[in-house]
C-alpha cells in the first residue's frame, strides 16, 4: 500500500508563480548568438581592465619568485659544493623550489591564455 502526503499552503501557489520562470521581456538583456546575456560595454571594458591589472600583478609576481629560486639554487651550490644541474635536483629544498615556480608559471600561464576567452563568457 502506497500513502501520498501532500502538504499544502496558501501562499504556495504565489510562491510558485513568483518563482516560476518568465519568458524574456522588454526589460531583458540582449542575447548573444549562444543564448547568453551580452555584457554592456562599460563591464566589458572594467573587466578587460581588470585583467590587464592582474595579469601584470602576476607576471611581476614570477619575476620575483623567479629571483627566489635562484637564490636557493645558489644556496644550493653552496650547500653541495656543485654547480651541476644532477646534483642539485637531489637536493629537497631546490627541487620543491622549482616545483612551486612551475606551479606559479603555469597559473599565470593559464590566466594568460583562458582570461580573454572566460571575460568574453565563452565557456568550454
Amino acid at each position: 500500500m502506497t500513502t501520498n502526503l501532500q502538504i499544502t499552503c496558501p501562499d504556495a501557489a504565489a510562491h510558485s508563480a513568483k518563482n516560476a520562470p518568465t519568458a524574456p521581456g522588454p526589460d531583458q538583456p540582449a542575447k548573444d548568438s549562444k543564448g547568453f546575456p551580452m555584457v554592456e560595454e562599460e563591464t566589458r571594458a572594467y573587466a578587460a581592465r581588470t585583467r590587464e591589472r592582474a595579469v601584470r600583478q602576476l607576471n611581476a609576481g614570477l619575476d620575483v619568485v623567479s629571483e627566489w629560486v635562484n637564490l636557493v639554487r645558489q644556496c644550493t651550490e653552496m650547500r653541495t659544493d656543485s654547480f651541476r644541474n644532477e646534483d642539485l635536483f637531489t637536493d629537497a629544498s631546490y627541487r620543491e623550489a622549482l616545483g612551486r615556480f612551475a606551479q606559479l608559471s603555469a597559473a599565470v600561464t593559464w590566466f594568460n591564455e583562458r582570461g580573454p576567452v572566460i571575460e568574453a563568457g565563452e565557456v568550454l
